[in-house]
Parts: structure tokens; C-alpha cells; sequence
């Protein structure tokens, strides 16, 4: 007959080991009505003894796989007992004997009570670990929507940056070649006046008769007779002036890379007493404040030491780049444009109004008048006056002045007291008030 037990079906692991013969090999069966696990030996006993052979038998791997109990664990100290009690105290399974010998004063539940406590303690954690999982997962789910936009914005800026990169190299080659491409034409210019100028002093006939002359006048000027003598110096007098070793020689300022500038300082149109500073960035800031003055033209030398600042006053501002003033340097008359020029110097404009401009001067580096242009030009004639606004110089340090009156740009060397047209009303030229020239040269 089979009893509760044998209704209700395992959960958990059965023991393995028969309590009877405490065998560990072959066991094979359990008996739901003992409840007991049997070795293959015990379990032909079991099934001729008289009590016994009614029992419902399965396999063990059958009763392992049970699950609606955990069937209780036999005793192994008090054969045929099962462990159907547990100690609070001691958290152990234990029989009623182990109860009675040695833990009277613990607190105890059935077998049945624990394995509904901790089927209940199971069922509590599992809630737990589920929500968890779902919190978890919830994070990893937000975390994945943020990564997967961020990571396209990456892919966006990198695609952006290559063609950035393209971009710039290409301005760059650009740049580069139109460099190369002046410096090609600078050389050309460069041998057409080097041939120009040495072309009369290689005249063979020239060199071969010179030579001879002097070396007539080195032999023979002791030893010579008076009629070779007044025949030698009648051939002097007629050859040397033949031979013109004045010509002046155009000699070529060498080309430098002029490296592009990170800050721009500014003046206003209003004649403020301010001068800012445009950055890279094109943020705005105040450079200094020049007052009582009035901040007219500007130009920051070569190396980047020194700012020059014309006040329409006579004196020219000197300040450091720190907007600090050093110095200044007397002009002789209200000074309105003004440039930096490589060698140190400053060349700068001034008349008694912006409308109506005497000269511009040059100063060297220790602030002494080195050259003055009062309109003279290369034809010969010499401007009554002149409306001189924004001037400008190139890498060769020619300055470009434009003049509001006649309708001309002119250029000239700083150490040329002579200036030549550039460009006029032929060109589209109208009231011209300012020139600008870039690293390249072009105007």
C-alpha cells in the first residue's frame, strides 16, 4: 500500500547511499513507501520480504526528478530514522533521537514547515533577483540608446575632420604653389636683370682692352719716351669714358615665408582711444586704451615686439604687446597711416588732415628720419599733393600708397627717394583710400 510519501514526489537530490547497508555502488532504486534508497542487492530483499514486496518502487533517476517535495534525508546516526526535524539554532536536518540526545533546548520545526520557509524565502529572492534583472537590463537598454547616437556623432565629427583635413591640404597645396609659382617668376625676373646688368661688363673687347692698357701704363711708364708717353695718356683720355662702370645695379631683396598671423589688432573708424584685439577665434577683446589720445593706424613689427600707433597728433605711439606705452616718436606732422617695414623701420604718413597729406617718412629702427617722399616720380614730375590713406608694403618692403587725389596706386622703395605708377583710372581705379598686398606679394 502506498503511503503519503509515495503520493508526493521529490524536489531536490535523493541520498544515494542505502541507509541499511550503507552501500555507495549500484543504487539504483528508491522505495517511496519506506522511503529509502536501495542498491541493487537490497533491493531484491526488499522486494521478497513479506512487508515490503508492496511497495512502490522507481529508479532513482525518477525520484531524482520528482518536484513536488523534498523527501527527508535518513539519519546516519540512528539508522532507520529520517531527518524529518530542523534546528533553528544549529541549521541542520536532524531525527527525533539527535533532537532528544543533544539539542532539547534549540528551537525546531517539522521537516515540511522549513521546506515551505524556504520554498517562500526562495520564491522572496527570486522576486528579487527578477527585478534585478529587469533594472539591470533597463540600464543597459538606456545605456545602448545613448551610445548608439553618440557613436554616430563620432562618426559624423571624424567624417567632418577628414574632409576638414582634405580641405586644408588642399588650401595648403594651394598656398604652397602659388608660392612656388612666385618664386619661379622672382628668379625669372631675377636672371633677366642679372643679365642686363652684367651684360656690359662681359663685353670681351672691353675686359681684353682694359687689360692692356693697364698693363701698357705698368710696363712701360719709367722706360717710355716722351712721344710714347703723351701717345699713351691721349689714348686714356679717349678710352676710359668709354667704359661707364656707374650703371647702377638693381640688386634683389631675398624672398622669405612670411607665416600667417594668429591675432589682428584693431582701430576705429570713429577715432576711438581703444584698440582691440580679433583672436583666431573671432572673440573681440579690449588691447589697451591710449588716451588722452586717439588711435588712428596701426602695424606690429616683424618679430612681433612692437606696436606702432599714429594719433593724428605728431607723435607716433610706442607700445609693447602688452599694450604697455614705451615711447614715442615725433613725425612732424599729424600722423595718419602707417606700416612696418622688415629691416625695423616704420614708414608712415602725415599732413594736416586725412584729406590732405604732405609726406610719408621712414624711420630706422632707432627712430631717426632715414628717407622722406614728397610725391616725386619716376617721370620726372613732382605732385603738387597728394591724399595718401592706407598704405601697405610687400615682402620686398616696396610701399604701396594709394592717393585719393590722382586717381594712382604708387609703389616705391623705401630707400628710393622716386615712385612709379601702378595702377590708375585705365585699371578701374576711382578714388583709391586703401591697398592691401598678401604673403604671395599680390596687390
Amino acid at each position: 500500500m502506498a503511503s503519503k510519501l509515495s503520493i508526493r514526489r521529490a524536489q531536490v537530490h535523493v541520498p544515494n547511499t542505502y541507509a541499511w547497508c550503507e552501500s555507495t555502488h549500484d543504487v539504483n532504486w528508491y522505495c517511496n513507501d519506506c522511503p529509502e534508497a536501495l542498491c541493487d542487492l537490497c533491493f531484491e530483499v526488499h522486494q521478497r520480504a513479506r512487508k515490503t514486496r508492496n511497495d512502490d518502487f522507481v529508479p532513482i533517476r525518477k525520484a531524482n526528478k520528482q518536484d513536488e517535495i523534498v523527501l527527508p534525508e535518513i539519519c546516519k546516526t540512528h539508522r532507520g530514522k529520517t531527518c524529518d526535524l530542523y534546528c533553528c539554532d544549529c541549521d541542520i536536518v536532524m531525527c527525533a533521537i539527535c533532537f532528544t540526545e543533544k539539542r532539547k533546548q534549540h528551537t525546531f520545526k517539522t521537516i515540511e514547515e522549513e521546506i515551505d520557509s524556504q520554498k517562500q524565502y526562495m520564491q522572496d529572492q527570486l522576486e528579487v533577483l527578477k527585478s534585478k534583472l529587469d533594472h539591470f537590463s533597463d540600464n543597459l537598454s538606456k545605456r545602448q540608446k545613448v551610445s548608439k547616437p553618440f557613436k554616430e556623432s563620432v562618426d559624423v565629427v571624424r567624417q567632418t575632420v577628414q574632409t576638414q583635413r582634405l580641405n586644408l591640404k588642399a588650401e595648403i597645396d594651394s598656398i604652397a604653389d602659388t608660392v612656388l609659382v612666385e618664386l619661379s617668376s622672382f628668379v625669372e625676373v631675377e636672371e633677366q636683370n642679372f643679365k642686363q646688368d652684367c651684360q656690359p661688363h662681359e663685353n670681351i673687347y672691353n675686359i681684353k682692352e682694359i687689360k692692356k692698357l693697364i698693363g701698357g701704363i705698368e710696363q712701360n711708364t719709367e722706360k717710355m719716351s716722351c712721344t710714347s708717353l703723351f701717345e699713351l695718356t691721349g689714348r686714356l683720355r679717349t678710352t676710359i669714358p668709354l667704359y661707364d662702370v656707374t650703371t647702377k645695379s638693381v640688386l634683389p631683396h631675398p624672398p622669405h615665408f612670411v607665416n600667417g598671423t594668429v591675432e589682428l589688432l584693431i582701430t576705429c573708424c570713429d577715432a576711438s582711444t581703444l584698440i582691440h584685439k580679433l583672436s583666431k577665434d573671432r572673440r573681440v577683446t579690449r588691447f589697451t586704451d591710449i588716451s588722452p589720445l586717439k588711435a588712428y593706424g596701426i602695424s606690429v613689427s616683424d618679430n612681433s615686439d612692437e606696436v606702432f600707433v599714429t594719433s593724428h597728433t605728431t607723435t607716433i605711439q610706442v607700445l609693447n604687446m602688452s599694450g604697455e606705452r614705451i615711447r614715442q616718436i615725433s613725425c612732424g606732422g599729424d600722423g595718419l597711416s602707417i606700416v612696418c617695414l622688415s629691416p625695423g623701420s616704420i614708414a608712415g604718413v602725415n599732413g594736416a588732415n586725412i584729406y590732405h597729406c604732405k609726406a610719408m617718412t621712414v624711420f630706422n629702427k632707432s627712430d631717426q628720419v632715414i628717407h622722406k617722399w614728397s610725391g616725386e616720380l619716376d617721370n620726372g614730375q613732382k605732385l603738387e599733393k597728394t591724399g595718401q590713406f592706407d598704405i601697405a608694403r610687400d615682402i620686398y618692403d616696396r610701399v604701396f600708397v594709394p592717393d585719393y587725389y590722382t586717381n594712382q596706386i604708387y609703389v616705391l622703395s623705401w630707400n628710393e627717394g622716386e615712385a612709379s605708377c601702378l595702377l590708375d583710372e585705365k585699371y578701374g581705379v576711382t578714388n583709391p583710400s586703401a591697398v592691401c598686398v598678401d604673403s604671395c606679394g599680390h596687390v
